[in-house]
């Protein structure tokens, strides 16, 4: 007796044989089925787009504000998408836009000289990847490099030294809660939860 399968209907978001020239990263989805997706444009602009129902809404876009934008945009339930940047006017920063408004996170007039990622779930909880100034790349969930880390390359960890780490945009939930994979020097692998203490 053969399994039976789910039936399921596509509908195409966005294609390259129209406005865009290529996609990066990976697409999102927040409730009520709003794609989130880092796309580069015919004309050169990269773009941040989030499609719901028949239109597809521009969160941000290179131009007059940003020069870069990272690839992996991340969104909650509540619609807020997330997202690291460089600056036309230079320097970098994280950034949210919930109904067209943008929030700057944190940014390089601050601790941190690099960003490359931001991750965001419901009731506020945001983390994001970021080099401090004479540090090295770590997860961070607030502007203090040294209170808000998570875990940072050559961090001490279970009797080992970090080497490498990764996040995506669902390894944080509502509760601050993230789940990590990490390499150890001497040759270990983990998966983590890190807990956010009161």
């Amino acid at each position: 007796m053969g399994r039976k399968h789910p039936t399921f209907s596509w509908t195409v978001i966005a294609t390259t044989e129209s406005l865009w020239s290529r996609f990066h990263g990976l697409p999102v989805i927040g409730n009520g089925g709003t794609v989130v997706f880092r796309g580069d444009r015919r004309d050169g602009v990269e773009g941040i787009y989030a499609a719901g129902g028949d239109s597809i809404e521009t969160v941000a876009e290179t131009g007059d504000v940003f020069e870069t934008l990272a690839r992996f945009p991340s969104v909650d339930d509540d619609g807020t998408v997330a997202f690291a940047a460089t600056l036309c006017a230079g320097g970098a920063g994280i950034f949210t836009v919930t109904e067209g408004r943008i929030t700057r996170i944190v940014d390089t007039d601050g601790a941190f000289e690099a960003f490359r990622g931001a991750f965001v779930a419901g009731a506020g909880a945001l983390v994001f990847i970021a080099t401090p100034r004479d540090g090295t790349p770590g997860i961070f969930a607030g502007p203090d490099p040294e209170a808000d880390r998570i875990l940072a390359l050559g961090d001490s960890l279970f009797d080992s030294t970090v080497t490498d780490f990764a996040v995506n945009p669902v390894s944080v939930n509502g509760d601050g809660q993230v789940a990590v994979r990490a390499v150890l020097a001497d040759g270990r692998q983990l998966i983590l939860r890190a807990d956010p203490i009161e």
